[in-house]
């Protein structure tokens, strides 16, 4: 075919494949303006115009006359035959459905839907299939975590179900797949001794953790233990406690229980501000052991225990040591199958290691109950209260004691400091005024002092009068004085309206000339200055 012809199509049911792009219709130039050539005449459009397409779609490109890419690409001559055999449309093939062959993929699944979703869902937080199988074989935490393990104990197989799958699996043949839940079931299956490892190596990692948690708890007893035996605060207000109640009851006791610790704050006393028992007890501390504290910090960790159950610490002590105990019997069930004997020497050392410190803990946890009975029988209990009393019942009334306490005695102190304050303001105040005005009198005096010597006229009611009022002679001067007082007094005036409402802070060292009239003299003296300056003036 020639340039710009189109492929004619060969023979019947040939076609070209179609090409997907965006057409664009070239609207012909306008005819009131003809096409001018470059010799300046008049005449046919050139040959490289575009062709003309017109259709109802057709667009001016580049605007009105102006030329555009498209005018000056050239067509190329094209083989249309061996284009239309490299870009003909093939025909499709009819599709046949087979009915032995289901339109999805053909997977094995035997799990129902609740515990394969569930599988599903826990497989999104554990690492790859083929990670998981060497991490669980050598214990290696660097792939899978402790809550790794404890989502893989959840969800292990059983034996019925790897039943089940292997079955499936030899009905439908080894070509069709597995489903993802039931082929996760299969790799854990071919774990030996999977639970065994798995309770293992939980045990192991798990363990620092709850040697902490127990080692910290006795730690708190032993120093709540030992501040109730050794705090002289705690000591002097059971003690001035005493000696009020006694002189209340009339009687004279020698101790009392601490459950009146918790009532001492509800009784109040007969005075308008209805203080509690504590504000007085506070005020008698701070008059007789001004060095005592306010009993709340000494108390810290006296805090600690009363939030913490004491029993809690001898069940995780027994939970330790048959979780050690079940480690043993796993150790023998992986050493069975396992033939590695490094990590079989580094369990055994872990086991041996975790044996002794338990013994030691469980050796504390002892001494500490039995020293704990000791301090309820050094605070007042009996045999047999000293049995029923729990430790965080105690520790809880004195942690709530210590707590009103403490308020009430950050109160006091408050108060007492606000008072002598007062007291000391009261006692000073006037001292400092009289000074001050002392000193203002004397810089008067040397002030006045200076100008009598340095003014030539003997006259003295004139030595402190303004310089403006006796040096200057000169008829302008005293005019531009005198607009200058004028707007001063009208500007100060207005300020005084402004300011009716405003409080003033007096200067240090304020001199004004009405300060410096004492006398009649001073004043005639003043008025006889301002005449002349008057007639001056004029």
């Amino acid at each position: 075919g020639g340039s710009g012809s189109t492929p004619q199509k060969k023979g019947i049911g040939q076609r070209i494949k179609a090409i997907f792009w965006k057409q664009i219709e070239v609207a012909p130039p306008s005819p009131e303006k003809p096409v001018t050539t470059r010799a300046g005449k008049k005449g046919a459009s050139p040959a490289h115009q575009p062709p003309v397409v017109t259709g109802p779609g057709a667009i001016s490109l580049g605007g009105a006359g102006r030329p555009t890419i498209w005018s000056d690409v050239k067509k190329v001559e094209l083989d249309t035959e061996r284009f239309e055999i490299l870009f003909k449309e093939k025909p499709k093939d009819p599709k046949v459905k087979d009915a032995t062959l289901s339109p999805k993929r053909q997977l094995i699944s035997v799990l129902d839907n609740n515990r394969s979703r569930n599988i599903n869902i826990s497989m999104t937080k554990l690492p790859a299939a083929r990670y998981l199988k060497p991490a669980i074989m050598h214990m290696d935490t660097a792939h899978l975590t402790r809550e790794g393990i404890e989502t893989i104990l959840k969800i292990k197989p059983d034996d019925e179900e790897i039943a089940k799958i292997r079955a499936a699996r030899n009905e439908a043949g080894p070509d069709v797949p597995l489903a993802s839940a039931e082929e996760f079931l299969m790799t854990l299956s071919s774990i030996t001794e999977l639970e065994a490892r798995l309770k293992l190596w939980h045990f192991r990692i798990s363990y620092e953790s709850m040697e902490s948690d127990v080692g910290n708890d006795m730690m708190y007893v032993k120093g709540a233990l030992h501040t109730l035996e050794d705090s002289d605060t705690f000591k002097n207000v059971l003690g001035v406690l005493l000696t009020i109640g006694n002189f209340l009851s009339g009687k004279q006791y020698q101790a009392f229980h601490l459950d009146f610790l918790t009532k001492a704050p509800n009784i109040k006393d007969n005075s308008p501000h209805k203080h509690s028992m504590l504000y007085h007890v506070a005020n008698i501390m701070l008059d007789t052991y001004p060095q005592c504290s306010n009993l709340h910090a000494d108390f810290a960790d006296v805090h600690k225990c009363s939030k913490m159950d004491f029993s809690v610490i001898q069940q995780t002590l027994a939970k330790m040591e048959a979780s050690l105990n079940e480690s043993w019997e796993h150790l023998r069930k992986i050493a069975k199958q396992d033939s590695s004997r490094d990590l079989k020497l580094q369990l055994s050392s872990f086991l041996g290691d975790v044996m002794e410190r338990i013994q030691v803990l469980k050796t504390v946890h002892r001494r500490l109950l039995n020293r704990y009975h000791r301090v309820l029988l050094y605070l007042g209990f009996t045999m047999q209260d000293a049995r029923n009393m729990k430790m965080e019942e105690l520790c809880k009334i004195l942690s709530e004691f210590s707590l009103d306490y403490r308020t009430i005695y950050d109160k006091v102190v408050t108060s007492r400091r606000k008072k002598e304050s007062m007291r000391r303001r009261q006692k000073t105040q006037g001292e400092l005024i009289t000074g001050r005005r002392r000193k203002d009198q004397r810089d008067e005096a040397d002030g006045s002092t200076v100008k009598s010597n340095a003014v030539s006229k003997p006259s003295a009611p004139t030595a402190n009068l303004d310089s403006s009022l006796l040096k200057d002679e000169d008829p302008d001067h005293d005019q531009e004085d005198s607009l200058f007082e004028t707007i001063v007094r009208d500007a100060t005036s207005a300020k005084k309206v402004q300011d009716k409402y405003r409080r003033k802070r007096p200067s240090k060292r304020r001199k004004t000339l009405r300060r410096t009239i004492n006398s009649e003299a001073e004043k005639d003296a003043i008025e006889q200055a301002l005449k002349e300056q008057g007639q001056k003036a004029s």
